[in-house]
């Protein structure tokens, strides 16, 4: 946690730029990067606790069948981000979960877990332009822009 002073010295520009306007703001940064997630509720800590809580401990729901993707309703606003991968100890998954992280409150993240998944394969299902396959190796700071600019 960091705590600045935006109504004083050398940080207002900085507050500006960061769009802050109200006392007090809650920014969260993940992976050196800004989250577009807000803090809106009441400003007591219990109520921000459970927010971030909330924010950085999610559960990615583990399916054996892509076609149980198809049974389950989604808002079709949002993307679906698919892993497809061996187990949920490799390191391609570990990067999976720590990205989603970032993005779980924009897009629906999903696991496929097979025994006999080869390859890790992550995939974007966007319900207007179809798949996108992630072309590289899955790595946090190689999927990280990938999803937000996807």
């Amino acid at each position: 946690f960091v705590s600045v002073d935006c109504t004083a010295g050398e940080l207002i520009e900085h507050c500006k730029a960061q769009q802050i306007r109200k006392f007090p703001t809650l920014r969260f940064v993940y992976l050196g990067v800004f989250l577009k997630t807000e803090y809106r509720g009441e400003r007591r800590v219990e109520p921000m606790k459970q927010f971030i809580d909330e924010l950085i401990d999610h559960d990615i729901p583990i399916l054996d069948n892509i076609s149980k993707l198809e049974q389950i309703r989604v808002d079709q606003n949002h993307r679906c981000v698919m892993g497809f991968f061996q187990s949920t100890d490799t390191p391609e998954y570990l990067a999976y979960k720590k990205v989603s992280g970032a993005f779980h409150k924009q897009c629906y993240f999903y696991a496929f877990i097979n025994e006999v998944q080869e390859v890790p394969v992550l995939a974007i299902r966007d319900f207007a332009l179809g798949d996108d396959i992630f072309p590289g190796i899955i790595e946090t700071m190689t999927i990280y822009p990938w999803i937000r600019d996807n």
